[in-house]
């Protein structure tokens, strides 16, 4: 008795008594700041993807993509853009009905060369390229300015990609190539004017934050890998013209990197689409000497999730616009995007600008 006594006098000496308090007062500031973090930015991104009625998608968070098929479909992955969390395999594009005379070329097989993915574009024995024979026809009348708009991610959420359909035919859409249905959206967008592009998931400036998946391109992969990947890509929906570089990549700055890739886009008659910022300078010498037809995009509408942000981006790339003539966004999927970009497009006529899709700033550029 007399030791258990003198245990429980140890435990209970103020010194001790301190420590422990102090100990219980550091778990429980823990545990508020971890709950903190955990809950407020879940809450950010549920503010931020809603329509104004409520709740519409949440966000993501980056995980590894597994391969489920041998072609490499994926059962279940997040890209680099963190794009609306995916929807299962079968759900395609629910079906609208285009307007007269909107539907465009869907697939030439003239246009296409086998690989072990599957049809890859390339330029016929006549001399078609793809990129000019899939595009939204356009003609620019008078020095009207022109605005051309990307959206990205198509395929990757069946309801923010069902809006993005619906979106005016000039807007061009780029359709996520780890999509489950890749195809079914490329065609379906095409049958509503829609020009599209493969979202290519290029290494970004800061890879270590992101998983790219099976098929990224990367500044440290041989070329024979990153073409072998770029196949694959463009297989995923034949019929598009080009890919597109959505991400502030590091790829490009590489020459040993980036040319085998610019060569095969020549080679396929095909065009690049690139994110604004970046190696700009090094990459457009490289580009032209390639004689590449390429754009850039001159701001990306969504960095910051808000009506008011985006608001702000569309009226810079007017005011861009009147200046210079022309200017190009780009976008992502997402329900707050699109509702912006919608009501947006309404009110062009007024301002006498008119929507262009990104082939004609390629053919103003290489005309």
């Amino acid at each position: 008795m007399k030791k258990k006594a003198k245990r429980l006098d140890s435990v209970f000496a103020p010194g001790t008594l301190t420590a422990l308090l102090w100990i219980a007062l550091m778990a429980s500031t823990s545990a508020l700041l971890a709950w903190h973090l955990y809950s407020s930015g879940p809450q950010r991104a549920r503010e931020a993807l809603t329509d104004g009625r409520g709740e519409i998608l949440v966000l993501t968070q980056p995980k590894a993509a597994t391969p489920s098929k041998a072609d490499g479909t994926l059962a279940d992955s997040s890209d680099a853009s963190m794009f609306p969390k995916q929807t299962p395999d079968s759900a395609a594009p629910t079906p609208l009905a285009p307007g007269k005379n909107q539907s465009l070329t869907v697939f030439k097989p003239d246009l296409a060369e086998q690989s072990d993915f599957g049809p890859v574009p390339k330029i016929s024995t006549d001399g078609a390229k793809p990129w000019l024979v899939y595009s939204h026809p356009f003609t620019r009348h008078g020095s009207a300015p022109v605005i051309a708009i990307l959206v990205t991610g198509v395929g990757m959420n069946k309801q923010a990609s069902d809006l993005a359909l619906q979106l005016p035919p000039e807007m061009s859409l780029g359709i996520a190539a780890y999509a489950p249905q890749a195809k079914s959206w490329n065609d379906a967008a095409r049958a509503l004017g829609h020009e599209t592009l493969m979202d290519a998931p290029v290494e970004p400036m800061d890879i270590a934050q992101i998983d790219l998946g099976p098929h990224a391109l990367l500044a440290m992969n041989s070329a024979e890998d990153n073409l072998r990947h770029m196949r694959w890509i463009l297989s995923r929906a034949p019929g598009s013209l080009g890919v597109d570089f959505s991400a502030t990549e590091r790829l490009s700055a590489t020459q040993l990197s980036a040319l085998p890739l610019y060569r095969f886009l020549v080679d396929h008659g095909l065009l690049l689409a690139l994110a604004p910022g970046g190696p700009s300078a090094d990459q457009d010498t490289l580009l032209s000497q390639s004689v590449l037809p390429f754009v850039r995009a001159d701001f990306r509408l969504d960095d910051s999730l808000s009506q008011d942000d985006i608001a702000h981006q569309l009226a810079a790339l007017e005011n861009l616009a009147v200046r210079r003539g022309y200017a190009f966004g780009v976008g992502r999927a997402y329900p707050i995007t699109l509702k912006a970009l919608s009501q947006w497009s309404q009110q062009l006529d007024k301002k006498g600008i008119i929507l262009a899709p990104v082939s004609a700033l390629a053919r103003m550029k290489f005309s």
